[in-house]
């Protein structure tokens, strides 16, 4: 007999849907129903925005070195005893024979050497000034370049090099110059790097009522 009790006072599946089949389950299932739903609700909402979070987590957050930094090397030259020279057109055409030693740089054409010291990143001299003589320092092409507008970067297909192109208002351009420069024109940065992206050539063309063109090409 206590056998017999025991069994029918199991729980079981067919138990509950009789339960639920009889006038005061039909009563209460509406209330079960509301109860569990708003449970899977619950739970559904919480997992959700959990894993909304963890995705605003685990996107990177916007790359923004490329407003500060370059594309290009210019540890070596900022670092590095080097040679280049440098081609100016204005206000006549001048070849400069240069080398960079430490913080010395010997400007040299006809026999003549003109030296500058670099000084808390500025060039700085007590001979003759030569015009436009910043561009060939390039703690000063870096100022410049970062604030010019970046226009492009070209591979060159067969000897991989890269070319890359901006421009700056001469309005702002005059701001690091002692030279005059028409402020309504606008002046272009051209930086050539091999396949490493070092440089090899710099020029810069500023523009007037006439161009002036100056061009450093690094000796390899």
């Amino acid at each position: 007999m206590k056998n017999n009790n025991k069994n029918n006072n199991e729980i079981t599946i067919k138990t509950i849907w009789k339960w639920l089949r009889s006038k005061k389950g039909k009563r209460y299932s509406f209330v079960i129903f509301y109860i569990f739903f708003f449970i899977f609700l619950y739970i559904f909402m919480n997992v959700d925005l959990k894993t909304d979070t963890t995705k605003k987590e685990e996107t990177p957050k916007e790359d923004t070195s490329a407003l500060t930094s370059l594309p290009f090397v210019t540890s070596n030259l900022e670092n590095s005893n080097y040679s280049f020279t440098y081609n100016i057109t204005c206000p006549s055409k001048t070849i400069y024979n240069v080398k960079k030693e430490d913080k010395i740089y010997t400007f040299s054409i006809d026999n003549n050497d003109y030296k500058y010291e670099l000084i808390n990143g500025e060039l700085t001299t007590n001979e003759e000034k030569i015009n436009y003589v910043d561009f060939s320092n390039i703690y000063f092409l870096k100022q410049v370049i970062k604030n010019s507008k970046y226009i492009s970067e070209t591979k060159l297909a067969e000897s991989e090099e890269y070319i890359y192109t901006y421009e700056i208002n001469n309005n702002t351009l005059i701001n690091y110059l002692d030279e005059e420069l028409n402020v309504l024109e606008t002046s272009e940065i051209k930086v050539k790097t091999n396949s490493k992206k070092i440089i090899k050539e710099i020029e810069i063309n500023i523009k007037g009522e006439n161009i002036c063109i100056i061009k450093e090409q690094v000796e390899e």
